[in-house]
């Protein structure tokens, strides 16, 4: 007797993998892949049972019939292994049946022009459920998890295709010969059901877009958010850097009255009193660096720059700068010296943390522009300092990594490339816009 419903129990297999299959595609799995496939396979061993006692005792009219209501509670059983609503998973559950209706009778229909129709059922079974999965996986899988997000404004639809099979198969009194008869209003059902799901992918793609352009101007607003606090922030560094700037002249302006003083006592003869004059000078001589060095020709950049330089020199660390950075840029003065600023603080503490290794501390910083702006800071680094995925710095410490997502928001406002390398004990920061 098996060998007469052999046929039979292999279209059975296959529709019993392909449901499983559907699921594990447009649902997401709550648990580990052992326990979910256990599950499945508990569906499929379930499902071939009913089928083989419906084959041997009830006929394929019943097996229809109980088809749909096995194919819920069992789904309804696996419900908790999987994420998302109750009505999200439904949606999702009548998109399956309505796949598996489709398939049964296209298979149906077509083997009815082939010969050994009942193996060439299984085979359009196979061809059919591949080609759908396929199409599922390749194009609509993403789509359609954004379909049962938004289950209530196509609920309706998936539920009325369901329906228009169910229909058929509950009031037939033989499937094989229902399937004959109502063989028009089936593929008009199909049809239907084709459309409107073809309907529903389209209108998901424009949303999609939809979303990815407000994505992307939300990402803009948030950059240029960003760029305007760090130039608030910037504008305030070089306020402070202005006021150093001005009390080094006013130093200056005082250290001429100085060593004129000390040039009188010498030539007095009045050593001591020179040699004292040179004591009481020493603390602030110590204070003083290279505040008045013009580095560029641009206002803005420069007292960045000289604020910077200073820093560098007083945590030991030689700045070798090279800028030829005019007044007049195609950027925002403003905004690139908050890049510079963050990039120099980010060297300055990579080459102290060199330098705690016993690195020489060498900061170099080139920038020039030749129609486009091209600049470039290497700096020593110390050991365990990485990239991530994107190749950008990466660093676990509270605070860290603003100065980074303010030069990242920067090229991204003006369309620029930024590379970051680590080589040799070096860390080298590209940039071009």
């Amino acid at each position: 007797m098996m060998g007469g419903h052999l046929a039979d129990f292999l279209r059975a297999a296959i529709s019993s993998i392909a449901v499983v299959l559907f699921m594990l595609t447009l649902l997401r799995p709550r648990y580990s892949p052992r326990v979910t496939w256990t599950v499945m396979m508990v569906i499929v061993a379930v499902d071939l049972l009913t089928a083989g006692y419906c084959y041997t005792h009830a006929g394929l009219t019943q097996l229809a019939k109980l088809d749909i209501l096995l194919f819920f509670a069992l789904c309804l059983a696996a419900r908790p292994l999987f994420k998302g609503s109750f009505m999200q998973w439904l949606f999702s559950i009548l998109t399956i049946q309505n796949i598996f209706g489709t398939v049964v009778v296209l298979s149906f229909l077509g083997s009815r022009w082939l010969p050994a129709p009942a193996y060439a059922n299984a085979a359009l079974r196979v061809l059919l459920f591949g080609l759908i999965l396929w199409l599922l996986i390749r194009y609509a899988r993403p789509l359609q998890r954004q379909v049962i997000d938004q289950w209530a404004a196509y609920f309706a639809v998936a539920l009325a295709i369901s329906l228009g099979f169910a229909y058929y198969i509950l009031l037939s009194d033989d499937i094989v010969v229902t399937m004959g008869e109502q063989a028009v209003p089936l593929l008009l059902l199909i049809g239907t059901g084709a459309a409107a799901y073809g309907s529903i992918y389209f209108s998901m793609k424009s949303l999609q877009k939809k979303f990815d352009i407000q994505a992307e101007n939300q990402a803009i607003r948030a950059d240029n958010e960003f760029l305007q606090v760090s130039a608030k922030a910037m504008a305030e560094r070089l306020r402070a850097a202005g006021e150093t700037d001005r009390l080094n002249r006013q130093a200056a302006h005082d250290r001429r009255h100085f060593d004129n003083t000390l040039l009188e006592l010498l030539d007095r003869g009045q050593a001591a009193e020179a040699a004292a004059l040179l004591r009481s000078r020493v603390p602030a001589s110590e204070t003083e660096g290279s505040g008045g060095r013009i580095y560029c020709e641009n206002t803005v950049v420069n007292a960045a720059v000289a604020h910077y330089a200073r820093l560098a020199e007083s945590a030991g660390i030689t700045p070798r700068f090279r800028l030829e950075i005019p007044e007049e840029l195609a950027v925002d003065s403003l905004e690139l010296a908050m890049v510079a600023a963050n990039l120099l603080e980010n060297a300055i503490r990579g080459g102290q943390e060199a330098r705690a290794d016993g690195r020489a501390g060498v900061l170099t910083f080139t920038c020039c522009q030749a129609g486009r702006l091209m600049l470039e800071m290497t700096n020593p680094c110390a050991d365990g300092v990485d990239l991530d995925e994107q190749g950008l710095p990466s660093t676990n410490r509270e605070g860290h990594g603003l100065g980074t997502k303010g030069v990242i928001a920067f090229v991204r406002k003006y369309d620029g490339e930024l590379l970051y390398q680590i080589q040799d004990g070096l860390f080298r920061v590209r940039l071009l816009v």
